[in-house]
């Protein structure tokens, strides 16, 4: 049976915590929020749940006591229970998981048929599941729908790109570099920006060609707030679901490392005109659409080293 339950079924409301509450006429004092619950917000006291004597912090957000509520009865935060997915819904075939990591591919010539915002709803909410470093989640998403918004997105990177280059051939500006950052990335901006990026993106539009979002009819804008915990490393997680999510909706796509400077660095009024929160950065960048050309097979992968102790 699918989870129903929304905040306006609570009959008997009891606080729990400043964001928790319990339907004390739904609650049947099994005691496995307890268990679960890292920040101690309740707890089992003569047979019934009741407010933990000492937490440690307050509600992280993580939602693993509504997860393993059997009749629905405890509400953290804002959510209720018509977002989740019953356990008997989830797949458990692991050669259809694997096929489906095998088919995720990174698009680098897309067609222009258009993608469907709901298209773009579904991925996006099947990825809301991603893991994250420490509750709440505090990524967000803006979306980029259509042809021609992705393509000026791209067009403006290219020219700042262009322009990037031609003043990393210059000594004082590279001076100018080499004080103002470490080492490293200094390093990583003269070699790989400079020597590999902007000579593609240029050889790209002598082309013709769209060398940043390569032709994408959508664009997944994933910001953060500039001094949140693990901000980068969840953004990647959530790239890599929206990426998955899209192979299983028959859709490809691509994470993109080369658009967040437009609106970092280049030109950050931009922001503001794509809706992105004031406080925020952008980190990725994931361009969705239908490849122009059809993959046969997964590509072969294998990691350096594997290793049991």
């Amino acid at each position: 049976m699918s989870p129903t339950r929304t905040r306006g079924d609570i009959q008997q409301a009891e606080a729990l915590a400043t964001d928790v509450k319990v339907d004390r006429g739904a609650c049947i004092a099994c005691g496995a929020c307890t268990r679960l619950c890292s920040a101690g917000l309740f707890e089992m006291r003569d047979g019934k749940l009741v407010k933990g004597e000492n937490p440690k912090t307050g509600c992280a957000e993580c939602g693993h006591c509504m997860a393993v509520c059997p009749t629905e009865a405890i509400f953290a935060k804002d959510f209720d229970y018509s977002g989740c997915i019953a356990a008997e819904h989830r797949p458990d075939d692991p050669e259809r998981l694997a096929g489906l990591f095998a088919a995720r591919r990174s698009v680098r010539d897309f067609s222009p048929e258009p993608i469907p915002r709901e298209v773009v709803e579904r991925i996006i909410k099947s990825a809301t599941e991603a893991p994250m470093a420490l509750p709440p989640q505090k990524l967000g998403i803006t979306a980029i729908i259509g042809r021609e918004k992705v393509g000026e997105i791209a067009k403006v990177c290219e020219q700042e790109f262009e322009r990037f280059g031609k003043n990393l051939k210059k000594p004082i500006f590279r001076m100018i570099m080499w004080m103002s950052m470490s080492g490293k990335d200094y390093k990583f901006v003269r070699r790989f920006v400079g020597d590999f990026l902007v000579p593609t993106l240029m050889a790209s539009k002598a082309q013709g060609r769209d060398g940043v979002t390569y032709g994408a009819p959508a664009l997944l804008l994933i910001h953060g707030g500039k001094s949140d915990f693990g901000g980068t490393e969840d953004a990647q997680i959530l790239a890599t679901y929206l990426q998955l999510a899209a192979t299983a909706e028959g859709w490809g796509s691509i994470i993109l490392g080369d658009v967040p400077p437009l609106f970092e660095n280049f030109r950050p009024q931009y922001k503001a005109k794509y809706g992105i929160p004031n406080g925020n950065k952008v980190i990725l960048s994931v361009a969705l659409g239908k490849s122009n050309i059809i993959f046969l097979r997964s590509a072969p992968r294998k990691l350096k080293s594997v290793n049991f102790s």
